[in-house]
């Protein structure tokens, strides 16, 4: 797990006159690289008997790029950054492919003249590695007191790839549960979260819950990378309280129908969602009839209007939502129609 400290950063030159000295390098000090190549996360790290760092790093990258990676690039390092691996970092931003993340060790970024080195390489992200799962227990395995407590925080969740060697490799079903507590707590905390790397986990098993769960970005994603995260077994909720849980993974009516859709297919509905807009299917004990939804004009002609709860009020406020609110077509009853037929004797 890491914690966020960067900002996006765009200079047009690369100060050279920087005061950093390159760092001594340890044996134990590799770096490694990874990016998505498709559906999976590829890992590079530097090899033993690399005889310049930099100069792999470079060349890793064009692997990466060279197989189709894009996105975001994470370069793991446990030495300060020099001036020689910014200009790299810099090329990436310029070529604009990949967007370069750094996560470090404390030691790493102990000066701010060596986050301020990353920020002029255009690196949008940085990482510190945690080594606890609170400030003091933070500050007590670096030896450095309130190197714990950051602001603008952001967790990284990182589970490798099966070219990293120091990955750690859990148990899938151990890994899911603690990937879905880590979830599921940062949106308590409302602690912003990104996830790397678990396509292991999309067959592993582990016991649902039984109640919905509010829907966060995070989980949003990793449901879309067909993750079962056991949390959302009970079905998703798309507001809470009078808030948007869902606002930023569908910001208007037709996205949020294409979600609710895509999602309920693998067995997570928006279980506060009327039938219409993707929600449990009609008559589904789940949705019981209440005065707590909200409805529209095209609801007078729906044919389970009397038993659908309607739609939760904070999301009228979504653009499109009430053009979205409307029975299909073939829920509509079929007319009856005269027919006549006509018999030509022989």
């Amino acid at each position: 797990m890491t914690n966020r400290v960067g900002r996006e950063y765009h200079p047009s030159v690369l100060p050279r006159d920087t005061g950093i000295d390159p760092p001594r390098r340890y044996a134990g000090a590799k770096t490694r690289i990874a990016a998505r190549c498709g559906p999976a996360i590829v890992a590079e790290a530097l090899p033993d008997d690399a005889a310049d760092e930099v100069a792999w790093l470079r060349e890793a990258i064009d692997r990466l790029a060279t197989a189709g990676a894009s996105g975001a690039l994470f370069v793991f390092i446990r030495q300060p950054p020099d001036p020689r691996l910014a200009d790299v970092l810099r090329a990436v931003t310029i070529a604009r492919r990949l967007q370069p993340n750094v996560v470090a060790t404390p030691a790493a970024l102990a000066s701010r003249a060596h986050v301020e080195l990353l920020e002029r390489a255009g690196v949008r992200a940085m990482y510190l590695a945690l080594h606890g799962a609170t400030p003091a227990a933070h500050d007590a395995g670096t030896g450095e007191p309130g190197s714990g407590k950051l602001e603008r925080s952001e967790l990284l969740l990182w589970d490798g790839g099966a070219g990293d060697p120091d990955a750690p490799r859990v148990p899938a079903s151990a890994a899911l549960r603690a990937l879905d507590v880590a979830v599921t707590t940062a949106q308590k905390l409302g602690v912003r979260i990104q996830t790397v790397g678990f396509e292991r986990l999309r067959t592993a098993a582990a016991p649902n819950g039984t109640e919905p769960c509010t829907a966060s970005p995070a989980m949003i994603e990793l449901l879309r990378e067909a993750i079962p995260l056991p949390s959302a077994g009970g079905g998703l909720l798309a507001t809470r309280d009078a808030a948007i849980a869902i606002a930023d993974a569908a910001p208007t009516g037709p996205d949020l129908v294409q979600l609710a859709c895509e999602l309920a297919g693998g067995g997570r509905p928006f279980v506060d969602l009327p039938p219409c807009l993707g929600g449990p299917p009609p008559g589904d004990g789940a949705r019981p009839p209440s005065g707590a939804g909200a409805k529209v004009e095209a609801c007078r002609r729906c044919p389970i209007d009397e038993t659908c709860a309607g739609v939760p009020p904070p999301l009228l406020a979504m653009p499109g939502l009430r053009e979205a609110i409307a029975p299909p077509p073939h829920w509509m009853p079929i007319p009856d129609r005269a027919r006549i037929a006509v018999v030509c004797p022989r």
